[in-house]
């Protein structure tokens, strides 16, 4: 067999994540993260806590916490709703979709205010090919926290500048 067929069934064979919702029927923020998930095109298995006994003990000894939903991702708990939504602005379910495991490396775009300095003393100095924004190869972690490659800092989703197309936001808002 080629190297080049190996690779393809190698490849083509990449086990989609096993994502976990732990839930109760009557909860919205339950509802909202199947929602973002089937929107996601993931598959998940949930399971219903209505009616087992201490239910919420038995999913904070699994995952940490009390409330729920609770998400767990290959085995990492990432926490409830909001996590999830946050990670997904973070383009890590798309990720996920594809195959990929925790941490996921992407590409965000950055404004920092030595790059607007350096843009703005271009821009006086006559020079229009400056951009005050940065791009930057980031991991992100289950928790949505950012790392820089190649450096040993990192940002909270608050701090981080990603485009959405029609400018510079913040990947929290």
């Amino acid at each position: 067999m080629s190297a080049a067929v190996s690779k393809l069934q190698m490849t083509a064979t990449i086990d989609p994540a096993e994502i976990i919702v732990y839930t109760l029927p009557w909860c919205p923020h339950c509802a909202r993260a199947k929602a973002l998930l089937m929107r996601r095109g993931l598959a998940f298995r949930e399971v219903d806590g209505s009616g087992v006994p201490n239910f919420r003990h038995r999913i904070a000894e699994l995952t940490g916490g009390s409330t729920v939903p609770q998400i767990v991702i290959d085995g990492e708990p990432i926490g409830g709703a909001d996590r999830l939504a946050s990670l997904d602005r973070l383009g890590v379910l798309a990720a996920i979709a594809r195959g990929q495991r925790f941490p996921i490396t992407r590409e965000v775009r950055r404004v920092s205010p030595s790059s607007v300095a350096r843009w703005v003393a271009g821009r006086i100095r006559g020079r229009r090919g400056i951009s005050p924004v940065s791009r930057v190869e980031v991991r992100v972690d289950r928790t949505g926290r950012m790392i820089d490659l190649g450096d040993d800092t990192s940002r909270s989703p608050a701090s981080a500048q990603e485009d959405d197309g029609e400018g510079v936001r913040s990947s929290a808002g």
